[in-house]
């Protein structure tokens, strides 16, 4: 008998590539202006469109070419739609600090940069719009053995210095609390 073939349908993907960040420009995009965010878990820049600045001209070039990159190459789109950036700031997620389960509607590729990350700082989880596997009825509850790429509700990604995550807007992510004494900081972009 022979091994069967594992189709892998409508997958949702996420990239990861580390990027060449000058110390400069990090500790800039690090000291920020920052306001508490209004739910309480995190502070964010005052300034909600920081790649827009020319001293941050050569980081959002790279970023936006492995935008470019995620947009043609793994999504398969045309040229013809180009890629803006409609808001990119910094977050500051300091000791308790999370972030709950959300996306982002106003945009087609989201992505994070991590700047700063202490351990125990919080790991992103990726999570599946319905909890449900697509393989099973929503009321059934089925026991997993181990969770894989069939069967698993969310995906966790430990954060690290340089680390660039790009993902499609409407994927939900949330960040687990901040258990380490130091604050973690992060660009998003949109």
């Amino acid at each position: 008998m022979k091994k069967p073939i594992v189709y892998t349908l409508f997958p949702v993907p996420l990239i990861e590539n580390e990027l060449d960040i000058p110390k400069k420009i990090k500790e800039s995009l690090i000291k920020q202006k920052y306001e508490r965010v209004t739910i309480n878990n995190g502070h964010i820049s005052v300034d909600e469109y920081i790649l827009n600045k020319p001293k941050y001209k050569s980081l959002k070039k790279q970023i936006l070419g492995q935008a470019t990159l995620f947009k043609k190459d793994i999504l398969g789109m045309t040229n013809k739609i180009d890629l803006v950036f409609q808001n990119s700031w910094v977050m500051k997620h300091g000791p308790g600090d999370w972030s709950q389960p959300h996306y982002h509607a106003n945009s087609f590729i989201s992505g994070i940069l991590y700047l700063k990350t202490p351990d125990n700082s919080g790991v992103i989880n990726f999570n599946r719009a319905n909890p449900t596997p697509h393989f099973t009825n929503p009321i059934m509850e089925l026991n997993r053995s181990e969770p894989n790429f069939v069967n698993s509700d969310k995906f966790v990604v430990a954060p690290r210095e340089n680390l660039l995550l790009l993902f499609p807007s409407n994927l939900s992510h949330s960040v687990d609390r901040n258990k380490s004494t130091e604050s973690k900081t992060s660009r998003k972009l949109l």
